[in-house]
């Protein structure tokens, strides 16, 4: 299934409290002395509960703070009695269909308000969509990589056979933005004739030579493959 890149619609908490994520930011006037900064620039939802920690400076001592994400309260938190604020936010996967966002801080405690950079949230996905034959032979699909972070790095594509071995390797290309996504043009699932009956192991990983031992990040796809007929 092709994945989307939008502005996102994850859920995060912060101080108990719990807010779905529209598509649009605060917008406003940001005052030059409070600073918010988080300590990510892409963030994979492999699993729930992946948390990013906002930190502040130059808010009103002891001040309610109030943060917002892409337009939505999530919560409120004191400051600090230096008027600063230290806080862990919680984030739970991405919408079904989205395969990356941008997500946008801000924070006020009604006199100072502050934006931090944006910043990614990514799945952690290697698939093909777009499947134009069954016939292993004849299929062309286009291939979308999601959280392989690592702009300009290249995904490689290792075919590896039912028996264990290693029939081919190529590369996808390289991967753009923070949070490490390409998506290719379309070509051949299979590259090659021949190819045998039984489970084919498709492995995404960034190593040009395939390594028994998988490097990190790696994805591997299980393809059946019966009754070939070229």
């Amino acid at each position: 299934m092709r994945m989307r890149i939008a502005t996102t619609t994850t859920v995060a908490t912060v101080a108990l409290l719990t807010a779905v994520v529209p598509s649009s930011a605060t917008a406003g006037t940001f005052a030059p002395i409070a600073t918010v900064r988080t300590d990510v620039s892409c963030l994979p939802t492999r699993s729930p509960g992946e948390t990013f920690t906002a930190n502040g400076a130059g808010f009103t001592p002891g001040a309610t703070v109030t943060f917002t994400l892409n337009g939505q309260v999530l919560g409120q938190q004191p400051a600090d009695t230096d008027g600063t604020f230290h806080v862990p936010i919680k984030l739970r996967p991405l919408a079904k269909g989205i395969g990356e966002a941008r997500e946008v801080l801000t924070v006020s405690d009604g006199v100072n308000r502050a934006r931090a950079p944006s910043f990614g949230v990514t799945r952690f996905e290697a698939n093909y969509f777009g499947l134009t034959s069954t016939r292993p032979g004849l299929a062309r699909a286009k291939f979308e990589i999601f959280g392989f972070a690592g702009a300009g790095k290249t995904v490689y594509l290792h075919y590896v056979q039912p028996n264990g071995g290693l029939r081919t390797t190529v590369r996808l290309g390289r991967l753009g933005g923070p949070c490490g996504f390409l998506r290719t043009a379309q070509r051949r699932v299979f590259p090659f004739g021949n190819i045998s009956n039984g489970y084919w192991r498709l492995r995404f990983d960034t190593s040009s030579a395939y390594l028994r031992v998988a490097p990190k990040p790696s994805i591997v796809r299980k393809i059946k493959i019966f009754a070939v007929r070229l």
